[in-house]
């Protein structure tokens, strides 16, 4: 790096020329060599300019160079060693302070040292110098600080050609627009007040980086046809660096007359020919590659009003010397343009589909280009000369080639020749910066000072900072550095600057394996290294670059004991963004000697070393976001030589006293505010006073100034450098400050002025009522200098300042969050006594930015008032203006770029002339948009009711981007004056489709005259996955669309990304939350996850609940939505509630997020909602009174609302009585608004309306949140040995996502799989396992408590039931009736009032159902683990119940049990057998023996399910009334406890076990009500059975026989499963039982008066409250009277007729008017039967079975379900081997699930008879015809099932059948469209195309169908 060479010879120079030579050289012994060590460095300086250019190619001279570098490096050392004997002065200034070098050296061993490495110094240099004849280096003339090299240029004729463009060249829009622009300039006048000319010429300049396509611009300009036809001469120079005045004259000369001759001519004699040839012309000059202004004077060409120069460079400063009026930069291409231009560079004929196959290697490729023309054009070269393959690209991208890189960097070198040595070495350092990390200009500064790049050899030292900031700003003119707050540079021009440093510096990215062990960098001197925690970087390795000077860490560090900084002792920069353990460096940081810069980012640093005053170089320190750095060393005051130091994010919240004497600083950031509370009342802002060379300071907690005077010492006025001034308060005191507190803050700030000299002011967080008077006139107007202006969170500010008008140098005004702010008066604007320069208000300002003004909605500006003319662009986000001042449109004609979002309250905006580019977001009021005749650039989201565009001719690209549009505006209609030339639209996926359609859709006429319209959809959080792209000319139409239609069924709403915020979150909005709120606050519901992106199996419930507040339940859209989430504690609620609002809270007028808690506060609920949606009222005294004055609020509140359009959230609603109160405050409401509210309570939800119950997590995000949440962050981390353990904690989780979050929380502190068991082991136990059990079973149990008391009791008795069981619901309910749990009242039915309990239960959510009858109600239901382990919880503290189970066992036995659960399974049973003496409780076996256990056991219920020895061992039990038997328990068990000791016994389930028979005395039961025996193997039941009197419930099976007398059993209603042909005469018996109201029976036995005898007999029944009857039988029935069918079914409910076919449809169906579930098989089907069940008025489920149709030709018509019937019915099942039903439009409006099973093979066969008979009519149309059923007529269908027999079906029929139905489903325009759900059925009868149907296989099917059932 021969820069560095350069510099330091230039920088060691200065510094011996200043030594005293003699008395040093006497001191170090080495007379003479200091003399010598001049002369030799003067030698070689002269060379090193030539030695640089030679070392590029030549490797000699390289080597030469190298080595000089080296000993320069040890020359610096040497000097820094000088400084440090000294007592840390530097040199030069020692040498200004008149001190002699020599007196440090009181040491003379190091004297000693010093000198004879200065002698070995002089001898490398020595012999350096004698090689040099031997290169024949050049030497260098004196230059300026810009190195000009003399080269000759032959003339040649062909460098005065037009140019010539390449078509492949020029790609993509931007091109074309900045094309357009420029013509525009340059053919359009230009107002007078702006221009910039030379001699009345306007030039307008295209400045970027080399390569980058300016010359390719500059020619499309030169020949426009519109330049071409404005201009009468047009003039093409290429200027050059080493440009030559006669060859351009000659070259202007050839453009005016088109003579080029080869006459010597003089340039006097061609100047005259010029001028002689362009008298009075207008003429265009294109000067190209323009590198000095001194090009144009020197031309000196004749000028004629309205002449234009273009010139190109690469130099912005360039182009100002020419006086550019108009600089326009061309930046990078974009990704899409890249690749067209790589596509036509590789393949310019117009097929490429095979280098479209390529599109993923080429983009890779052009990211490494980082969308550089010429880099993309030098790699399409080579590309070229390559096969296309995907391995030759590959090569290509993994390998630069030489000519690659030389092309390439030969454009660059030219750049880099051109700097000068000092910025030779500032361009090279940005190879440093590691890509994509953010450095701020100051800080690479400051590193430039540090490494001595600015040195002080020609600059004062008050001018270090702004000597690098003229560098830093000199490398952006010339494009070599990007402009922005943060340094980076294209990636190419970062791969020359890297490659043209390689020898010194490299950046290492740990995850690319770039290594750091090579011993080629032994000799490294810069190192900047990335790494990640699966990458870090190892200390150690890093310990071996002993000779690096710069030091960059971004990432981790692996250290290890002992690691240290002692290594580095050459080290002056240490740069550390995010490294964990650097407080281990701490101690050694002081051994870095020559350490000029510090800085650490991110750290956990904690401290600086107390001796931090030996580093006397240290001159920069930045400990920034370190958290837990709390202090200063006190040395610290001792560092004279520091300039900078920045505390920003630390948590010092003091500086030691003396801080005053760091006089030398010029950037403090971060500062404290710090009082002394000792007594003395020292301030820390008295320590700023001295600190008059300060340039940058930014104070922290004004508001900690006690006394305003305190504020006075700190005498910031006086600091006549300071450019850049930050005031900032905390901010967690801009609200609730008292007016004292407000006074003195306002106080404070008066006395906090700037400096005149101030160019950068931030106020933050100012809670002053006013802003100070130096902000307002009329001494404002003396900040001369003041460019840019920062107000933000002016909390308690009423009106803007007065005074800002009056700063005429301001170019940037931003004022963010100014809530109270509600007018800008003419104030704003007025100027009195002002200055004559300040006649015009905001004479400079650019850019304003108004944000956060959500109150502002009146702006005065008269038109006569001249103000911002040179505005360009103006931000006006969250306020309530209607429309814009006229002054705004007569005034600020230069504005360009206007910016509006969340102007909820805007309607029009027009007329500003000068307007180009228009962003305007979330204006729901908007209507028109007009009069804008040079806007380019629209872009338009979520403003529905625009609908006027018009009046803006210019239009070249229209953004559109809404989420609820249906269809496309009106106004992209062609127009004369609205015809853009590209569309790009973000939508719905609906109306995607729609536009999909093409010339057939539409909207196509909205679209077909655009040139490019590119449309997008998203789907499943994939933005824009779906896409519709048009072109016009040449046409192109490709639509991107889902296969599958199910991604079409809903539309899709706003992302929450989709609109820019200012940094809160998306649920901030203006009118809504206040400013400072990032999220609603205050609910006591649990909110399970931090934010958005932990959520897990949210984004159905959000999107679902979504849908129905903006679609809403009401034809009228308009109407308010009110959505209740209703569900069990921990499901999730509130998560769902916060993340709606988060996501479209943005699309309301104004929102609020409150809270109702048990313990309801109406009133602070009400107030809450008032303050949030910021409704005014007069004063707190108004609603001080809350009960008196809650109606006042109610009215107060529902006026403000009734215009609005708000989402109101309510969460944690527990009182109807709360909902029915407040919702008089939104009633009424027709502006499209929503109310959200959370509820555990089923009644509530009901009073609020719009239920809405979030589903369970699913298994697979149950799995996601567990391992997301466990220390293996996923299932593929957990270990093979933790996956059981696991698989049984998501078992007990239930899917509940509270009880999953808890659970692993109790995981992540444990570190082994046997810890993991005893926490699985304890679940369900109820015992205490920590905090956050504890708070999941206190949120869970508000259900419980809500509950009433016997209602609680009955949900304790669940903990009976062991995990997993199903428990059913009859059963259940028998059981609460023996246990006399449900009590009597008011003569109330109670086994009806026992199924009320329990559907109440499944309310609640505590249990879960998982079986359903047709009606859809839960037969049966499972209990969470979760919940079983509440109920456990409960218990113990009540002590009231007690359960033991083998799994679940308490320490302390009861003093009573009332229920005994005993569940031991056949792994437990040797536990239960062996009988220890305790009773455990979560151990996981059985520590006392059942003896022991049942001691405590009295009286209730005992449930048994364990093997026949583990049981034998238990007592006889007293007194019970529930038993309940299971396993594979015998007859002996059951004998047993059929004793005395259970004459109380009102319940017996003998169910699964081996039991054959019935002891005799179970006729003793005299209290029995059930008794079950289903899945026993009981034949017979005893005679003593009959002697039950109360027996009510009798199950058993259907092989089991009944003994006579069982109509003895008076209190008989259920009866199921008998078989009457196994009992005879059991028929008549029961027929005279008078209560039964439940009948199950069958008759298999084949006899041929069955048919008559069993009807017949069923008519005599004696009982009239008959609901439910079944029969199943092989019988034909024939009921012969419906009079008597209909006495005795006429509250019969369900009816099922099964294996039974009916010819037609009995007549007497029709009599059963109670009827809601019918099962019944007909043999023929006809029209009547459908016009009799329809007319059945509460039927809800209906299975039929046909066994025949009607004889129909495939084109007649199919029987139809009229729509006057089935208003009801939600259940249909058909049956039917030929399917030629149809629903008629309207019919069955209640119908929800549908299930269609039939013969596939016939309906095939109807295709193909259609086919023969109308040959005219195409297959497709046929089958359309033949599987027309009429499903889309269903307007409530929700789910269809099709079952396809395939008997004698071939595969071709039977997809064809499936096709069809799927096309029949997906054709319907129905949203959303029902789940489809097609099954197979007999395909083992299916044939194959070729063979004919068998016999037997006919036969077989015959017999298949004959068995079917209709049963569901």
């Amino acid at each position: 790096m021969a820069a560095v060479a350069d510099a330091f010879a230039s920088k060691l120079m200065g510094i011996l020329q200043g030594m005293a030579k003699e008395e040093v050289e006497m001191l170090l012994g080495v007379p003479g060599e200091i003399a010598k060590l001049e002369t030799t460095l003067g030698y070689i300086s002269p060379i090193l300019a030539d030695a640089e250019r030679r070392r590029i190619r030549d490797s000699a001279a390289e080597r030469w160079m190298r080595e000089f570098k080296d000993a320069m490096y040890d020359a610096d050392d040497i000097l820094d060693l000088c400084q440090i004997l000294e007592g840390g002065e530097e040199p030069m200034l020692a040498r200004r302070r008149y001190i002699p070098v020599f007196s440090c050296f009181s040491n003379q061993v190091i004297p000693h040292q010093i000198g004879m490495r200065i002698k070995a110094l002089n001898q490398r240099l020595e012999d350096l110098a004698k090689m040099i004849p031997r290169f024949g280096f050049i030497i260098s003339q004196a230059t300026s600080s810009t190195s000009t090299t003399t080269r000759d240029s032959t003339y040649s004729g062909s460098d005065f050609r037009r140019e010539t463009i390449l078509v492949s060249d020029i790609i993509g829009e931007k091109i074309d627009e900045d094309r357009r622009k420029l013509c525009d300039l340059l053919v359009n006048e230009m107002d007078a007040p702006t221009r910039s000319v030379i001699d009345n010429v306007v030039v307008v300049a295209i400045t970027g980086a080399a390569g980058i396509g300016k010359t390719t611009l500059a020619q499309m300009v030169f020949n426009d046809r519109i330049v071409q036809e404005h201009f009468e001469v047009k003039i093409w120079l290429s200027v050059t660096r080493e440009f030559r005045k006669i060859r351009l004259l000659r070259q202007c000369i050839a453009y005016v007359d088109g003579i080029a001759d080869d006459v010597e001519d003089t340039i006097g004699e061609l100047e005259q020919r010029l001028h002689l040839a362009m008298r009075e012309k207008k003429f265009l000059v294109v000067m190209d590659d323009v590198w000095s202004g001194e090009a144009w004077h020197i031309l000196g060409l004749p000028l004629a009003p309205g002449s234009r120069v273009l010139v190109t460079t690469r130099n912005d400063t360039v182009a100002r010397e020419m006086g550019a009026q108009h600089l326009h930069r061309v930046t990078t291409l974009d990704p899409d343009d890249s690749w067209l231009l790589l596509k036509k560079q590789v393949s310019p004929a117009a097929d490429d589909r095979d280098i479209d196959d390529l599109k993923d290697i080429g983009m890779m490729i052009i990211e490494k280009c980082d969308g550089l023309p010429l880099a993309i054009k030098v790699i399409g070269g080579l590309l070229r000369t390559r096969a296309p393959e995907r391995d030759s690209w590959f090569y290509v991208l993994n390998h630069n080639s030489d000519e690659q890189l030389e092309i390439i960097s030969s454009s660059l070198y030219l750049s880099y020749q051109d700097l000068s040595p000092q910025l030779k070495q500032c361009f090279l350092y940005y190879s440093l910066l590691p890509k994509g990390v953010n450095f701020d200009s100051p800080n690479v500064i400051n590193m430039w000072i540090s490494e001595g790049f600015i040195h002080r050899a020609a600059r004062l030292a008050d001018e270090l900072e702004d000597t690098g900031t003229g560098c830093h700003q000199d490398l952006i003119m010339r494009h070599l550095v990007e402009p922005g707050a943060s340094c980076s540079m294209h990636d190419i021009v970062r791969s020359f600057a890297q490659h043209m440093a390689r020898e010194e510096a490299l950046v290492v990215q740990m995850e690319l394996k770039t290594g750091v062990r090579s011993h080629l960098l032994s000799k490294l001197r810069r190192l900047s290294i990335e790494s990640t925690e699966s990458v870090p970087v190892e200390w150690a390795d890093l310990q071996k670059l002993v000779l690096l000077r710069v030091l960059i860490i971004n990432g981790t560090v692996n250290f290890k004991p002992g690691d240290s900084l002692s290594s580095f002792s050459r080290l002056r920069v240490l740069h550390a963004v995010r490294v964990a353990g650097s407080d281990r460096l701490v101690s050694s940081l002081c051994q870095l000697k020559h350490l000029r810069y510090l800085y650490l980012y991110d750290s956990d640093i904690s401290r600086l070393p107390d001796d931090i005053d030996r580093m006397k170089f240290l001159q920069h320190i930045g400990i920034v976001n370190c958290g837990s750095f709390v202090r200063l060393p006190v040395n610290i005051i001792n560092l004279r030589q520091l300039r900078s130091l920045d505390l920003v994010g630390s948590s010092v919240d003091a500086i030691p006293r003396g801080f005053s004497r760091l006089t030398n600083l010029r950037s403090l950031l971060g500062f404290p505010v710090h009082i002394d509370v000792g007594g003395q009342g020292w301030c820390s802002l008295e320590e700023l006073g001295p600190l008059r060379q300060l340039r940058h300071l930014r104070l922290e907690g004004i508001e900690k100034v006690n006394a305003s005077y305190l504020a006075e010492r700190a005498n910031i006025s006086s600091m006549g450098h300071l450019i850049s001034l930050h005031l900032n308060c905390s901010k967690s005191i801009s609200a609730n400050v008292t007016n004292s507190e407000q006074q003195l803050i306002q106080e404070v700030y008066e006395h906090l002025c700037p400096p005149r000299s101030v160019e950068n002011l931030v106020m933050e967080t100012y809670i002053g009522r006013r802003l100070p008077s130096w902000m307002r006139a009329p001494e404002a107007a003396a900040f001369g200098s003041l460019r840019y202006m920062v107000l933000r969170n002016l909390a308690s500010c009423t009106e803007l300042p007065d005074g800002l008008c009056q700063i005429h140098c301001l170019e940037r005004l931003e004022i963010n969050k100014a809530p109270l702010v509600k007018h800008v008066g003419p104030e704003f604007l007025e100027i009195n006594n002002a200055p004559v320069w300040t006649v015009c208000a905001f004479p400079r300002l650019q850019e304003l930015v108004l944000h956060g003004m959500v109150k502002w909605c009146g702006w005065v500006w008269d038109p006569w008032k001249a103000a911002m003319p040179a505005l360009q662009v103006l931000l006006v986000e969250h306020c309530r203006l209607r429309s814009f001042p006229p002054g705004l449109y007569y005034h600020a004609r230069a504005l360009r770029h206007l910016v509006i979002a969340h102007a909820r309250r805007l309607e029009s905006l027009e007329a500003f002339s000068s307007l180009v580019e228009l962003d305007i977001c979330l204006s729901p009021r908007l209507r028109k948009i007009a009069y804008l005749p040079k806007l380019q650039k629209l872009t338009i989201k979520i403003c529905p009711k625009l609908s006027v565009l018009e009046g803006v001719p210019a239009l070249r690209s229209l953004v559109l981007e809404d989420y609820t549009m249906k269809t496309l505006p009106g106004y992209l209609l062609l127009q004369d004056d609205v015809c853009p030339k590209k569309l790009t639209l973000d939508c719905t996926i609906k109306l995607l489709k729609s536009i999909s359609m093409g010339k057939g859709g539409s909207e196509w006429p909205k679209i077909s005259h655009i040139q490019q319209v590119a449309a997008y959809a998203e789907d499943g959080g994939h933005q824009r996955k779906w896409s519709v792209l048009y072109t016009r000319e040449p046409f192109s139409f490709e639509a991107y669309m889902p296969d599958s239609e199910e991604n079409l069924a809903d539309d899709k709403l706003v992302r929450s990304d989709d609109i820019p915020s200012d940094g809160s979150t998306d649920s901030q909005t203006d009118d809504e939350l206040d400013d400072n709120n990032d999220s609603p606050t205050g609910s006591t519901g649990v909110d399970l996850f931090n934010n958005d992106s932990e959520l897990v199996g949210i984004e159905s419930p959000r999107e679902k609940i979504i849908e129905m507040l903006m679609h809403g339940r009401h034809t009228d859209k308009q109407q308010l939505q009110v959505v209740s989430i209703y569900g069990i504690g921990g499901l999730g609620k509130t998560t769902i509630a916060k993340s709606v609002y988060r996501r479209i809270s943005n699309r309301f007028e104004c929102c609020a997020y409150v809270s109702g808690s048990q313990i309801t506060d109406i009133v602070g609920i009400m107030k809450s909602i008032i303050d949030q949606v910021r409704c005014p009222y007069y004063s707190m005294e108004e609603v001080s009174n809350p009960q008196d004055n809650l109606q006042v609020i109610i009215s107060i509140l529902e006026k403000f609302l009734e215009d609005k359009r708000y989402l109101i959230v309510i969460d944690d609603i527990w009182e109807a009585s709360v909902w029915e109160t407040i919702k008089t405050a939104f009633i009424g409401n027709y502006q499209g608004s929503g109310i959200i509210a959370t509820t555990c309570k089923v009644d509530v939800a009901e009073s609020i309306g719009g239920i809405y119950t979030p589903p369970l997590l699913s298994d697979e995000d149950s799995k996601i949140l567990f391992y997301r949440r466990t220390n293996f962050r996923s299932e593929a981390g957990c270990p093979s040995q933790y996956r059981e353990v696991s698989k049984r904690l998501l078992h007990k989780c239930s899917r509940l996502p509270l009880a999953i979050i808890t659970i692993t929380s109790l995981l992540r502190p444990l570190n082994s799989e046997e810890e993991w068991k005893k926490v699985c082991n304890s679940i369900d136990s109820g015992s205490e396992l920590g905090d956050s059990v504890t708070d999941m079973r206190r949120i869970l149990s508000r259900s419980y408590h809500d509950l009433s008391p016997h209602l609680r009791k009955c949900f304790l008795y669940l903990s009976i039931f062991p995990e997993d069981y199903v428990i059913r619901r009859d059963s259940l309910v028998q059981r609460w009736l023996s246990e006399g749990l449900i009590p009597s009242d008011h003569g109330q039915n109670l086994h009806e009032l026992g199924e009320t309990y329990f559907y109440q239960l499944l309310d609640t959510g505590m249990i879960q159902p998982v079986e359903f009858d047709n009606d859809g109600n839960a037969l049966a239901c499972r209990v969470p683990v979760v919940i079983i382990d509440l109920i456990a919880y409960l218990l113990l503290i009540e002590e009231k119940h007690n359960t033991t189970s083998a799994s679940q066992r308490r320490t302390d036995p009861p003093n009573k049990v009332e229920r005994l659960s005993l569940q031991v399974s056949k792994e437990e049973k040797d536990a239960v057998a062996k009988a220890p003496k305790s009773l455990g409780t979560a151990a996981g076996t059985i520590s006392s023996s059942a003896k022991e256990t049942t001691k405590c056991f009295w009286e209730g219920s005992l449930s048994i399910s364990c093997s026949a020895d583990s049981v034998d061992a238990l007592p006889i039990s007293k007194n019970l009334r529930v038993l309940v038997l299971e396993g594979s328990l015998e007859n002996r068990h059951v004998d047993k406890y059929l004793g005395r000791s259970s004459r109380q016994l009102r319940y017996l389930i003998l169910a699964s076990t081996q039991i054959t028979e019935i002891p005799k005395k179970v006729g003793n039961l005299q209290f029995l009500q059930t008794l079950d025996l289903r899945e026993t193997r009981v034949t017979e039941l005893p005679l003593t059975f009959v002697r039950l009197k109360q027996l009510q419930c009798l199950l058993i099976n259907r092989s089991t026989k009944v003994p006579a007398g069982i109509s003895n059993l008076q209190a008989l209603k259920v009866l199921q499963d008998i078989d009457i042909s196994k009992s005879p005469d059991i028929l008549e018996s029961i027929c005279t039982l008078p209560e039964l109201r439940v009948l199950k029976i069958t008759l298999w036995s084949w006899d041929e008066s069955s048919s008559k005898l069993l009807p017949e007999t069923l008519c005599k029944l004696s009982t009239s409250e008959l609901m439910h009857l079944s029969i199943s039988t092989c019988c034909s029935l024939e009921f012969k009277s419906s009079d008597d069918v209909q006495e005795v079914f006429q509250h019969i409910t369900k009816l099922e007729i099964q294996h039974s076919t009916f010819n037609t449809l009995p007549t007497w169906i029709d009599k059963l008017k109670k009827l809601s579930s019918l099962s019944i098989e007909v043999y023929l089907l006809e029209e009547d039967a459908l016009r009799i069940l329809g007319g059945l008025p509460a039927l809800v489920f209906l299975s039929l079975t046909a066994k025949k149709t009607p004889e129909a030709r495939p084109t007649e018509d199919k029987l139809v379900v009229r729509s006057n019937g089935f208003g009801c019915l939600k259940t249909f099942h058909l049956f039917s081997r030929d399917m030629v039903i149809k629903f008629e439009k309207g019919s069955m409006k209640s119908l929800e699930r549908l299930k269609l099973s039939f013969q596939a093979s016939l309906q095939f066969k109807k295709i193909i008879q259609a086919s023969l008979q109308f040959p005219k009519n195409n297959q497709e149309s046929l089958t359309k015809e033949i599987f027309s059923f009429g499903l889309e007529n269903l307007s409530s269908l929700k789910h269809i099932q099709v079952e396809l027999i395939c008997f004698s079906a071939t595969e071709k029929a039977v997809k064809v059948a499936e096709d069809a139905i799927r096309g029949m489903i997906w054709a319907s325009s129905r949203q959303p469209r029902p789940a489809l759900d097609i099954r197979r059925s007999a395909e083992e009868y299916k044939i194959d195309d070729k063979k004919e149907l068998r016999e037997e296989a006919r036969d077989g099917f015959l017999a298949y169908w004959d068995g079917r059932t209709a049963s569901v």
